[in-house]
């Protein structure tokens, strides 16, 4: 295989990674497409305009999320997120990793960060937790599947997340 080819197929494969979420979020600088929504990281300046276009912005906040205002509907622990909404805004807490604001059009992703999260802990998170929630609210289906083979056929088990 040449080295031209060898490139091609390291660019799919990063390209199937970021689809199913095994990427490390500091390797998404920029512009993404994630089932086909397009996100950017952007300044809180900037995030109106980016949103306007339809694509998600995402801000990385500086500080922590100020709890005022917010009522929690479900409160978690270290193994389950809290949840709650701040005016028509949902509020996510991942205790240790990371809080987060989406309006209800999922239009952005405002993020705080806690200063001793681990890169595993904010990319399981924001894969797992928080842009599945996302995408749902803008039309995405987000499901969960598991196939066997019996007998030579499959059988595929497929929920919703």
């Amino acid at each position: 295989m040449g080295p031209q080819r060898e490139a091609q197929e390291r660019t799919t494969r990063r390209r199937a990674d970021a689809e199913i979420g095994s990427r490390d979020p500091a390797e998404l600088a920029g512009r993404f497409t994630l089932y086909g929504v397009d996100f950017a990281w952007v300044t809180e300046s900037n995030a109106k305009r980016v949103a306007a276009r339809g694509t998600v912005a995402l801000v990385l906040c500086q500080g922590t999320l100020s709890t005022r205002g917010i009522h929690w509907l479900e409160q978690g622990n270290a193994r389950r997120p809290w949840f709650g909404m701040r005016g028509s805004d949902f509020a996510f807490r991942f205790a240790g990793t990371v809080d987060a604001l989406m309006p209800r059009d999922a239009s952005c992703l405002r993020l705080f960060v806690h200063p001793k999260a681990e890169p595993w802990s904010l990319t399981f998170v924001l894969f797992r937790g928080i842009f599945p929630r996302l995408l749902h609210l803008r039309g995405v289906p987000c499901l969960h599947g598991s196939a066997v083979e019996i007998g030579g056929k499959t059988v595929a088990l497929v929920g919703q997340s």
